[in-house]
């Protein structure tokens, strides 16, 4: 991102960067596809962000969204076939991008952080309740029923990963004064105790 356009260059070779947008609007949070075939991003063009897709084989950009709410937060599936993004901070949605389908994931107050299962069918994320607690739900990536698979007493959790097999979670969890904690949450009956290991200071998502 440079002023506000999306630029692409080769990390191997290196040289002068491909221009990807050209627009009066902001553009950001680019994501690649696992293939490094496409491109997506942000682009706020008519006064509310929505999100754009870019083929580098065919050099064609597309709006995949449309509402007149914003979207945010972007991230391919890791078979690349749906992109996943939060719109309003209110709904976790997912797109099917050769069919172009729109679908809801979950909703709630969705805190923004969330990650997609190895095998592309569960999506974990972060919400909070009616008491402003935020834990970590797991819903199918084709939407469905939700399912709390932490219940702590949490006011800061901002992070979730999945392990490289799909077994467990690992997420960030810290009252407001409390040094962060990394937890780790697996199947299974002996996941009713959760592990953690203290750390100096949070994780980047």
């Amino acid at each position: 991102m440079a002023h506000g356009e999306v630029f692409a260059a080769s990390a191997h070779d290196g040289g002068d960067g491909f221009r990807v947008t050209h627009t009066p609007g902001p553009e950001t949070q680019a994501a690649w596809a696992p293939d490094s075939t496409r491109l997506a991003y942000l682009s706020e063009r008519d006064a509310v962000t929505h999100v754009f897709l870019y083929d580098f084989a065919h050099r064609v950009e597309t709006q995949l969204t449309k509402d007149a709410l914003p979207d945010r937060s972007i991230k391919f599936s890791p078979d690349g076939k749906s992109l996943a993004f939060v719109r309003n901070g209110r709904e976790l949605r997912a797109i099917d991008l050769d069919a172009r389908q729109e679908r809801l994931v979950a909703s709630g107050f969705i805190a923004g952080a969330y990650a997609w299962a190895p095998d592309n069918q569960w999506i974990a994320y972060v919400a909070a309740d009616d008491r402003g607690l935020r834990n970590i739900y797991v819903a199918g990536a084709s939407g469905g029923a939700k399912h709390q698979v932490s219940f702590l007493s949490n006011s800061n959790l901002n992070s979730v990963e999945w392990s490289p097999d799909g077994k467990f979670l690992i997420f960030e969890t810290g009252q407001r004064t409390e040094t962060p904690l990394l937890v780790r949450r697996g199947p299974g009956a002996e996941a009713a105790e959760i592990c953690r290991r203290q750390v100096r200071r949070p994780l980047q998502a």
